[in-house]
């Protein structure tokens, strides 16, 4: 025979004894062998298949801390922390952590040294106790590499398991940990927030309380030292917000001691807040911020010390000046009727109206046409001027250097009287809002609105405070070049 043709029979028969081979393997029955293989890989892994109601009592003591929890039908408490706010959701993670316990891989069956794996000293040694009476003791070691996760041994055991970070994590809790993170409660889903009726703040950070303080009215007085004035509504607002709901990035101390309240600032506090909602009451003692921008905080009636990372810290050092409305005239220019000022023994009167839409269509004085644009712009100076500080000083009894009085256009509105005082300081004028005089403002403000007032009825243009300041700034910038 040929021995091509030999060599072709060989090369058919060898490819015959493959295809039978290949069919047979695949109508064994794979599936079945893999799934009782993956069981009992599955069993080796898995510890317990204890549910979390099924657990009464769970011992742990780390490299921090030691302590003992009780459960009852997955309700938790631990014996040291009673009478103090917990977090459940803490409780429920270290439950779930003792539930259901399996590993992800066995390193080793049998390992001859648990050093190399540190379990002897374990950093976790933890004991669990379940309705039936069973237990489970768990060690727990060293990091294993790459992140993968960590070592894991049985207490007596040399069978050493990878567990997930992510099943064992909860062993390393503190007692601290166990306690309610807010120091305020925070609004429950769907609830508005409550309206502030009070606020008062004080500490070492303030010169005597600043009292806040709702009216009848809906709008908000602050006082400090007998001098009252209006607040900023929007400013309160948002520390009302503030206060609500504060979270601690961590419990620094339970039950602490004079000694602790010293260390952290809280003996005698920088910032002292007391709010009063018209649904919940509280006061706040705080530490001055860090330079992490922490602060330390303990609320009266709870003996736990909380650090807070703050985004804000407006309501901590609020000062009056922070809180008061300093504005002097806020009405807007369409709602004005009639302006009167009287400066050096004289009267300037202003009569405007406006157009359907609201615009300024014209301005008399004594029967004399005003530009409505420098009008417009003069108005703006006005309402600019601000209450600069606040005093106790009484008013003078000597000529007041401007009054300027305001006729609204909402007839139900009376008129306001603004007058100006000479002040103690020559630099500055007291301001008087209807009888009322408790801030000042600088005198150059005063001769501005002055020389606009003459310039109006002179015909001249007026230049507003900004144009100017942005002026003087340019010439004084100039000034430096040439020196």
């Amino acid at each position: 025979m040929d021995r091509q043709v030999k060599n072709m029979i060989v090369w058919i028969s060898t490819l015959v004894v493959l295809i039978l081979s290949l069919i047979v393997l695949i109508q064994l029955p794979v599936e079945k062998v893999g799934s009782n293989a993956q069981k009992k890989v599955t069993a080796q892994l898995t510890l317990n298949d204890y549910a979390a109601g099924d657990i009464v009592k769970i011992k742990v003591k780390n490299q921090y801390d030691e302590y003992e929890v009780s459960a009852n039908n997955a309700d938790c408490s631990i014996e040291k922390l009673s009478g103090l706010p917990t977090s459940q959701s803490k409780f429920t993670a270290l439950l779930a952590d003792c539930a259901g316990v399996a590993a992800t891989e066995i390193i080793d069956s049998d390992a001859a040294d648990l050093s190399i794996f540190g379990l002897v000293s374990p950093k976790v040694v933890t004991e669990v106790t379940y309705l039936d009476g069973a237990t489970l003791n768990l060690y727990i070691g060293n990091d294993a590499p790459s992140g993968s996760g960590v070592y894991v041994c049985q207490a007596g055991q040399s069978k050493v398991y990878l567990f997930s970070n992510a099943k064992v994590d909860t062993f390393f809790y503190t007692t601290n940990d166990f306690i309610y993170e807010y120091v305020t409660e925070p609004l429950e889903n769907g609830q508005t927030q409550p309206t502030l009726e009070k606020l008062v703040l004080g500490g070492t950070s303030r010169d005597g309380e600043i009292t806040v303080t709702k009216g009848e009215d809906g709008k908000y007085t602050v006082s400090n030292k007998d001098i009252t004035n209006l607040a900023l509504d929007d400013k309160i607002l948002d520390y009302a917000t503030e206060l609500i709901g504060y979270k601690s990035s961590e419990v620094v101390k339970y039950n602490p001691s004079n000694e602790d309240l010293e260390k952290y600032g809280l003996y005698t506090p920088y910032s002292k807040i007391q709010a009063q909602y018209e649904d919940r009451s509280f006061t706040l003692m705080i530490s001055k911020e860090d330079k992490d921008n922490n602060i330390y905080v303990i609320k009266e009636g709870l003996p736990v010390i909380y650090k807070v990372t703050l985004d804000t810290t407006d309501v901590i050092n609020a000062q009056y000046d922070d809180i008061a409305d300093k504005t002097i005239i806020g009405q807007e220019l369409s709602g004005i009727k009639e302006l009167t000022l009287n400066f050096d023994n004289k009267d300037y009167k202003f009569e405007l109206t406006f157009d359907e839409s609201g615009n300024l269509k014209s301005v008399i004085s004594d029967g004399k046409e005003i530009s409505v644009g420098d009008f417009t712009i003069f108005y703006s100076n006005l309402k600019a001027m601000k209450k600069q500080e606040f005093t106790k000083e009484e008013k003078s009894t000597e000529q007041a250097l401007l009054v300027c009085k305001l006729v609204y256009t909402d007839q139900e509105k009376s008129a306001d009287i603004i007058t100006f005082y000479p002040s103690e300081n020559s630099e500055k004028a007291l301001i008087d809002i209807n009888e009322s005089c408790n801030s000042v403002e600088y005198m150059t403000y005063i001769a501005k609105i002055k020389e606009d007032c003459k310039n109006l009825l002179d015909g001249k243009a007026v230049v507003s405070l900004a144009e100017q300041e942005a002026t003087q700034q340019s010439a004084s910038s100039a000034s430096s070049l040439i020196e």
